[in-house]
């Protein structure tokens, strides 16, 4: 085996420290490393600590609501148990509760109030409603209900009659049974055809006759009507408890009305002989037209004076003034009632003297 040879040691030069390495010998043992064990490398908790805590936070969070969501809407306590109605009067509270198809035991939170006041509407006795929750189990309704003011017969090419409740507005809202009709008065003269055709301008011209019913029975020395006659623009109104009709004009009844208060203020003569009195005298408003009763005996007379006989081969047509005509008859004006007295005892005396007169001439005679 060689040996290397050992180099001299360098002298170093002033100032200048040199090291220089010396060559390991033969006889030196190498160090082997070891071998490296597995390490788990460091991590930093601090650093990591606020996204863990924000996620185990949210899962939390997440787990409350979904016990609260089973909690609320599959729990027991938000059950319905009770259903508070307001004061009705033609509705009863268990046809309120099928028609605004609430159920027991539903969960109150899937009840939803807007629906619930669509369907309480489509009653025809409810005009408006207003639904909404009371928890933990109750559902208030509170109900504005339909107030039949008349009723109107609507005609039809069939021949059949049909009833309708008419509300203020004057709106169909339900068809009429015969207990609804009474003590309210009746308004005839339309088709139901009409009302197909132009719904809305018949609501309308209804809606007139309801107010211009309103301003009459404001007075309660006014006679009370069963019926209301419209034709155009005119309206005749059949008094209940005689058969005397008045006419009114549907544009000037409140200057009409007064006129025929003062007419039967004024008047000697009872409704039950008059058979229609006409008020809608546009040229003289302030006139009332009076039509008398014919009673049986003077529609006899009068029938007898219509026949005709034969005299001679020829016929001859006869005919006899009603009885009491004149004395009933329209000229009767409540403003110049001292007038109609005056020019009636003027007429009487007339009568007397000409019966005195004939009787003096058929004496000498």
């Amino acid at each position: 085996m060689r040996i290397p040879k050992l180099r001299k040691k360098a002298t170093p030069t002033r100032g200048v420290r040199r090291v220089i390495k010396e060559a390991p010998s033969s006889t030196d043992e190498v160090p082997v490393p070891e071998k490296e064990r597995f390490k788990l490398p460091e991590i930093d908790l601090k650093k990591y600590r606020a996204p863990v805590g924000g996620f185990l936070f949210l899962v939390l969070l997440l787990f409350g609501i979904y016990k609260g969501y089973q909690y609320v809407y599959h729990g027991t306590h938000f059950r319905l148990r009770h259903v508070k109605i307001g004061h009705t009067r033609q509705i009863e509270k268990k046809e309120v509760i099928r028609q605004s198809g609430l159920s027991w035991g539903t969960n109150i939170f899937k009840v939803k109030p807007g629906e619930v006041r669509k369907k309480l509407v489509e009653h025809p006795w409810i005009r408006e409603a207003r639904v909404w929750r009371k928890l933990p189990d109750t559902i208030v309704i509170e109900i504005e209900e339909e107030s039949a003011v008349c009723s109107v017969l609507f005609l039809t090419s069939g021949g059949e009659n049909n009833f309708y409740l008419l509300n203020s507005k004057g709106q169909i809202f339900k068809k009429a049974e015969t207990s609804a009709l009474k003590g309210k008065f009746i308004i005839t003269g339309f088709s139901r055809e009409d009302y197909n055709l132009k719904p809305a301008v018949i609501s309308r011209r209804l809606k007139r006759v309801i107010d211009m019913m309103e301003v009459y029975s404001s007075n309660s020395a006014r006679p009370a009507v069963s019926e209301v006659y419209v034709k155009h623009d005119s309206a005749r109104l059949i008094l209940k408890e005689s058969t005397t009709s008045v006419q009114v004009d549907l544009e000037n009844y409140k200057q009409q009305f007064a006129v025929l208060d003062q007419f039967l203020a004024n008047v000697e003569i009872a409704l039950k002989d008059i058979n229609l009195i006409y008020l809608d005298n546009r040229e003289n408003p302030t006139r009332a037209l009076v039509i008398p009763v014919i009673k049986k005996e003077e529609k006899d007379e009068d029938d007898e004076g219509k026949l005709q006989s034969e005299k001679d081969g020829k016929k001859i047509k006869t005919k006899y003034t009603r009885k009491h005509v004149e004395k009933l008859k329209a000229d009767i004006n409540p403003l110049n009632k001292k007038k109609n007295k005056k020019s009636s005892v003027i007429a009487r005396q007339n009568a007397n003297f000409t019966k005195k007169t004939n009787n003096h001439l058929s004496s000498n005679r």
